[in-house]
């Protein structure tokens, strides 16, 4: 048995998928004509079919989750999905800065927004920058986002 377990060596350091085919193909081995006696006189019996089982069921989560990951799975173009979160966040910056100029109720509420948050903008208006001049001069928009900087960069 110890020739056997070390063909297979340490299962647990392999893939999830890879464990669970090397679990399965040592207790064919245990379970074969070849090795059931040592299986047999080491004890080893309980201890098969319970790692067998628990083996089976493992499989089995691991299926369902990949069923219900490919059943869950959607169909969107990013540019389609941040057409929508720009008009978002533009109804945000709107909304923010009319709460702002009237001084409402909300107005220091969306004044600590926009304090928190415009430097992350302008983080991300540099970043965009940065790709832009790499790209260099010659107008090659490949993120779609335009020649106007319709980014969603604009500060709150």
């Amino acid at each position: 048995l110890k020739i056997l377990f070390a063909t297979y060596g340490n299962v647990a350091a392999k893939s999830l998928s890879e464990e669970t085919s090397a679990i399965y193909n040592l207790l064919q081995d245990l379970n074969g004509d070849k090795y059931l006696s040592d299986t047999e006189s080491a004890g080893l019996l309980d201890w098969a079919a319970e790692l067998g089982r628990l083996n089976k069921a493992f499989d089995a989560l691991i299926k369902e989750r990949d069923a219900e990951t490919a059943e869950g799975k959607q169909e969107f173009t990013l540019k389609a999905v941040r057409a929508e979160l720009d008009g978002i966040y533009d109804n945000i910056v709107e909304i923010g800065e009319a709460h702002i100029l009237l001084s409402t109720d909300s107005a220091a509420a969306f004044k600590a927004l926009a304090d928190a948050f415009n430097p992350v903008v302008d983080r991300y208006i540099k970043l965009l920058n940065s790709r832009r001049a790499r790209r260099g001069a010659g107008g090659d928009d490949e993120d779609g986002e335009g020649e106007d900087g319709g980014d969603g960069g604009e500060n709150l």
